[in-house]
């Protein structure tokens, strides 16, 4: 059933060459009300034209959305007809506002899909830190036993000397306890992720052969703590990024295409946020 005209939560296109421009409005669906349908096919007045199917149209659209709306929200697909026209319908259901559109935050307002301020996102942020905060003080069943100590001291040597801590190391539980990673014998989420010592998170490091992000040329996963998975994205994208060589006296000096200062400040916000 094609609804009669665009709303809050419906949007026409006329094809998929407005593939981009439908994804945006799935975006500040979500954003409004958490979910959103999306037709191609359709005029803006509601006029079925049809759309033509392909043997890739379906799986074109979900790559594209895997591509641009972050965090990514697994669409359903369905080809429709009316009136011996074809019609592609996208569904989107999804709760981790604020989602974005290659970067940019959209809102629904009736059936325009308008940019975020800067005070709407900030909303969103908190609103999302709350959650977060819960979620991060939730006890698990891992205790001291669980924790790479070796990692805990350096961070927390690091930490001394960038004058962000002024703690002397005693021990594992002292340490958490003081850092609020511990809880009458038990780890927070926020302890293990850190500095849990049996690999909790998957990472998956990857090179593509186009800008459209379909191919890989190289593709990885690694496990470990966040700490673990930061340091190796650093170096994976080190590793392949390119590097412009001068002389400098009589050394040969290499410089990243992209500060590698830069890129550690990129990786840990993604982990932060």
């Amino acid at each position: 059933m094609i609804p009669n005209r665009e709303s809050e939560t419906v949007e026409f296109k006329k094809s998929i060459s407005e593939l981009k421009e439908g994804i945006i409005s799935l975006t500040s669906m979500l954003n409004k009300n958490g979910h959103g349908c999306l037709f191609f096919g359709v005029k803006n007045d509601g006029s079925v034209v049809g759309q033509q199917i392909g043997a890739n149209t379906t799986s074109d659209i979900a790559n594209k959305m895997k591509n641009y709306l972050k965090p990514f929200v697994s669409p359903k697909i369905s080809i429709l007809s009316s009136d011996g026209k074809d019609v592609v319908k996208v569904e989107v259901v999804g709760s981790d506002t604020p989602y974005s559109f290659d970067g940019r935050y959209y809102k629904r307002s009736d059936d325009q899909d308008l940019l975020m301020s800067q005070n709407e996102l900030e909303f969103y942020f908190q609103s999302k830190n709350i959650t977060y905060s819960k979620w991060e003080k939730t006890l698990t069943n891992y205790t001291i036993d669980d924790i790479d100590e070796e990692l805990l001291i350096k961070y927390i040597d690091k930490a001394n000397e960038t004058n962000r801590l002024n703690y002397r190391y005693v021990d594992v539980e002292d340490a958490l306890t003081k850092l609020g990673l511990l809880e009458n014998g038990y780890l927070n989420n926020a302890g293990y992720y850190l500095f849990g010592n049996k690999k909790p998170l998957l990472l998956k490091l990857a090179i593509f052969a186009t800008d459209q992000r379909i191919t890989f040329t190289d593709n990885r996963q690694f496990f470990g703590n966040i700490y673990e998975c930061i340091e190796e994205a650093i170096r994976y994208i080190a590793n392949n990024i390119h590097y412009n060589a001068s002389i400098i006296g009589v050394q040969r000096v290499e410089k990243p295409e992209i500060p590698l200062e830069a890129i550690r400040e990129i990786i840990v916000n993604s982990f932060a946020h």
